[in-house]
């Protein structure tokens, strides 16, 4: 029998106990798996998703160019908002939740993106299910005071570290503010590369790696990614497949500022193995404006719901 809890377990483990988990609930299984080949498109960036474990669109995408300036500017407006600072969501100095997805309206620019049927098909294409809307949420990074002392006083996921919620996970990232290296930007080991050290060192998802040599030293140059680029950019990433840190904000920096939508499988652990729960509770999904029909729109946000 599969326990609840999977944290603390080992990268070979995680994937056996999701191939476990997909027999059992084989029927689910397939129905997801249909939904998504019925949404998704012939992407020839797939390939790069899977063996980087990320993928980085430059300003427009998707052709939703449009849809996106909507978004940073929607973004904005809410950062001018003094009050928003003061709504940390995250518990978190270094990394601050100031939104969570259910304070987003369901006429906002940010929902229409969120559920953008050209954006969910090319998410199923990654994941290879029919993706559940794990979370929206908007990001600040501030300047950060252990960034100066160095890599002791770091914690959390200022810290190497795989996200142990699912096997495989795609997280959109919309940068608000162009992010430079000052600005603590999202660093990353290549999905190939971090699978390789993660079987080396018996690391066991969710745990954080004290010291950066510890994975560094068994890399090259060509292993490692920043994440750094201009306002508009759109980045893919598998937190759950690659070693990555962030928000290590220099003083002087103005802080990282970007929307994260982030999509699991339907089978992510967070919830237990029957699947994941309802995200958004209560939520009118279906006055969200999305090409997406109102079985598309439930399955993507409740991972027990098939076709």
């Amino acid at each position: 029998m599969v326990k609840r809890n999977v944290k603390n377990t080992t990268v070979k483990t995680r994937r056996l106990i999701d191939k476990a988990i997909r027999v059992f609930f084989i029927k689910r299984h397939i129905d997801r798996k249909r939904a998504a080949q019925s949404i998704r498109f012939d992407s020839t960036v797939k390939q790069f998703f899977q063996i980087d474990g990320f993928y980085f669109y430059s300003q427009d995408f998707l052709n939703l160019k449009n849809l996106l300036e909507e978004v940073v500017k929607e973004c904005n407006s809410i950062l001018a908002r003094n009050e928003v600072f003061e709504q940390n969501r995250s518990g978190k100095d270094y990394l601050r939740h100031l939104m969570r997805k259910n304070d987003f309206v369901p006429s906002s620019n940010i929902m229409s993106l969120a559920l953008n049927k050209k954006l969910i098909g090319l998410v199923a294409d990654f994941l290879d299910d029919y993706p559940v809307l794990a979370d929206i949420a908007l990001l600040y990074s501030p300047p950060s005071e252990n960034a100066l002392v160095g890599e002791a006083t770091f914690t959390g996921s200022q810290l190497f570290h795989m996200d142990d919620d699912d096997n495989s996970l795609c997280k959109v990232w919309l940068l608000l503010k162009d992010v430079e290296l000052k600005d603590g930007p999202t660093v990353l080991i290549k999905k190939q590369k971090s699978l390789e050290l993660a079987s080396k060192t018996k690391y066991r998802k969710g745990g954080r790696i004290k010291k950066d040599s510890d994975l560094i030293g068994y890399t090259d140059d060509s292993d490692l990614v920043k994440i750094i680029g201009k306002s508009g950019d759109v980045v893919f990433l598998d937190t759950a497949g690659v070693f990555h840190y962030g928000s290590r904000v220099l003083s002087g920096s103005s802080g990282r500022f970007m929307l994260m939508i982030s999509y699991s499988t339907s089978f992510a652990m967070v919830n237990g193995v029957a699947g994941q729960k309802t995200t958004l509770p209560n939520y009118p999904i279906n006055e969200v404006n999305s090409e997406l029909n109102r079985i598309q729109r439930l399955m993507l946000i409740n991972g027990k719901k098939s076709k």
